[in-house]
């Protein structure tokens, strides 16, 4: 190598792999310092090889558990976001951000309340606070709420906040998840309307028999006083038609 490439390589942690004898693969951190003469000609390189598969078998580990996280949180049909106990965004699910619009870089690190999502009313920002406070102190909390969509869309959602605790019993993290229910929301208004109509019309069907009952006895005693054939036949037909 030349003068000038050593010195580039000065003091840097280079890693790679090597092939042991036996065919294992390694992987090697070398640490390298470069000396040189009063004319800055290096003159001695010393190297620092540290074995670090263990090292880099876990950060492998992590690495693919971290993608089997993601396929999972960002695959299901739910909104999902993870939280610190004081409700600040660690991640959205891609749903979420489908729906909003939004990226990660807009919105991690912020309170979660603030984002879009929540900002259509001052009640919806209020419901989230609370329920995020309740999970923060160890409940486990469902509510209905809305979501606010990029196009100004809005949906009604069933949504769960549960703390996660670490190993010693600490709330750590909060799971907040949303189920879009508005087709059942709707389904129920129109059932509770169509049961509305059914007894609405069960209400004036009973009036109008008790009416018509009445006619027809007012009918009857008028009959009672009229001799002429005609007229009581005109009566009786009437009363029969009720």
């Amino acid at each position: 190598m030349s003068p000038q490439s050593l010195l580039a390589i000065d003091g840097q942690d280079l890693e790679y792999r090597i092939v042991r004898s036996d065919g294992q693969v390694r992987w090697i951190r070398d640490h390298v310092q470069i000396h040189t003469d009063a004319h800055g000609i290096p003159i001695r390189i010393d190297g620092i090889v540290t074995d670090i598969t263990k090292a880099k078998q876990v950060e492998e580990a992590l690495a693919e558990s971290e993608r089997k996280f993601h396929a999972i949180f960002d695959q299901t049909s739910q909104f999902t976001w993870l939280l610190q106990p004081d409700g600040t965004l660690l991640e959205a699910n891609q749903t979420a951000l489908n729906f909003s619009g939004l990226t990660p870089s807009e919105i991690v690190g912020k309170p979660f309340w603030q984002i879009q999502w929540w900002t259509q009313s001052t009640q919806t920002e209020n419901s989230l606070k609370n329920a995020i406070a309740q999970a923060a102190n160890g409940e486990f909390v469902r509510y209905q709420g809305s979501v606010l969509g990029l196009q100004g869309q809005v949906i009604t959602m069933e949504f769960s906040v549960k703390p996660l605790r670490d190993e010693n019993g600490n709330i750590v993290l909060l799971i907040l998840e949303g189920r879009d229910i508005s087709d059942r929301i709707r389904a129920e208004a129109a059932t509770n309307e169509a049961q509305h109509k059914d007894i609405l019309l069960k209400e004036i069907h009973h009036r109008v028999k008790n009416n018509l009952q009445i006619v027809s006895g007012l009918l009857y005693l008028q009959s009672r006083y009229i001799d002429d054939e005609s007229i009581l036949d005109i009566l009786c037909e009437s009363r029969n038609r009720l």
